[in-house]
C-alpha cells in the first residue's frame, strides 16, 4: 500500500490508487464494489450489486475503462459505459482512477479513467481459496455464500504465466 501512495503523490493528475492487499481486505463480491470505496467514486447498483462506476458525480458513459492500460469496449446496449459487476476482485493486482487527463489518455473521457490492472503469475506456485458467508435476515434467507480457487504458476522458465480463477456464488437480492 506505501507504493500505490507514493505512486498517487507522484502522479501528474489527480489519481487514486488502491493496491491488492487493501483490495482483499475487505469482501467486495466484483471490481466496481471495491471502486466505489475511493473518493469522489461512486456506483450504480441493480439489484443491490454495483455494476457502473461513477467518477466525480458524472454518468458512467463518460468514464473510459482499462484494463492494464488497453480501452475495454462498452457492453451496453444504450451508451458507451461498462459493467464491472463480472470482474473478481481476486483478478486484480491494482486499481487506478485518473479524475484529470494527462496527454496519453483518451479525451472523451471527460469524468475519468479507471485502469485496472490484473494480477501477474508470481514466481513460485501460488494456491488462493476463499470463501465468503452471508445472511439476508429481511427474508430470514441464510444462503448467501460465494466460493472463490486461484491457481497462478510461471511455466517455460518464468515465460509464460498462468492464473487460472474459478468462482461460485450465490446471493438473494
Amino acid at each position: 500500500q506505501a507504493k500505490a501512495i507514493n505512486q498517487q503523490l507522484r502522479s501528474e493528475s489527480i489519481a487514486n490508487i488502491i493496491s491488492s492487499d487493501k483490495i482483499q481486505e475487505l469482501p467486495d463480491v466484483n471490481a466496481a464494489e471495491a471502486i466505489s470505496r475511493l473518493p469522489g467514486v461512486s456506483i450504480n447498483r441493480s439489484g443491490g450489486e454495483g455494476q457502473k462506476v461513477v467518477v466525480r458525480g458524472l454518468d458512467p458513459k463518460f468514464s473510459a475503462i482499462t484494463i492494464n492500460g488497453m480501452r475495454l469496449p462498452s457492453n451496453s446496449s444504450t451508451d458507451r459505459s461498462v459493467d464491472l459487476s463480472l470482474i473478481s476482485p481476486e483478478m486484480l493486482d491494482g486499481i487506478e482512477v485518473f479524475k484529470s487527463p494527462l496527454p496519453d489518455m483518451d479525451a472523451e473521457s471527460v469524468a475519468g479513467t479507471v485502469n485496472l490492472r490484473l494480477r501477474k503469475a508470481p514466481k513460485d506456485v501460488n494456491v488462493l481459496l476463499k470463501g465468503l458467508w452471508g445472511a439476508n435476515l429481511l427474508n430470514d434467507d441464510y444462503g448467501d455464500h460465494k466460493a472463490v480457487a486461484q491457481y497462478s504458476s510461471r511455466l517455460f522458465k518464468d515465460k509464460l504465466g498462468i492464473v487460472a480463477q474459478a468462482s461460485y456464488e450465490r446471493f438473494n437480492r
